[in-house]
């Protein structure tokens, strides 16, 4: 998919409260598509995603705590979704978006490499 498509894909996510980012990877730690804020950007830039996509590959879904951020991780067919988020993002919402996005993501998807 192209980058734009992507973006288009994602925009609902990225626009709920205190989303900070979104990284769509490959099964294999290959990233597809990522779009996150200043601070965020700088945190994750050389992260090595391969351990934790290979570490969450039977997990359908999940929600982590770390520092003063959360992840909430989906698993779709083509890949990963990684939300990174703030205390006061909501939870069911971004749950609800991301059921939402994922027929769009799927590999019967109109325009999907």
């Amino acid at each position: 998919m192209m980058h734009d498509q992507m973006k288009t894909i994602f925009k609902d996510l990225l626009l709920l409260e205190d989303v900070q980012g979104i990284i769509f990877l490959s099964h294999r730690g290959k990233q597809l598509f990522c779009q996150y804020d200043g601070q965020t950007a700088g945190d994750l830039k050389h992260f090595d995603w391969s351990a934790f996509t290979s570490a969450f590959q039977c997990v359908r879904e999940a929600e982590l705590v770390f520092g003063n951020n959360r992840i909430f991780y989906r698993r779709a067919e083509l890949g990963q979704i990684i939300i990174i988020m703030g205390w006061f993002a909501t939870i069911a919402m971004i749950r609800l978006k991301c059921n939402e996005l994922l027929p769009a993501i799927s590999p019967d998807a109109p325009d999907c490499d």
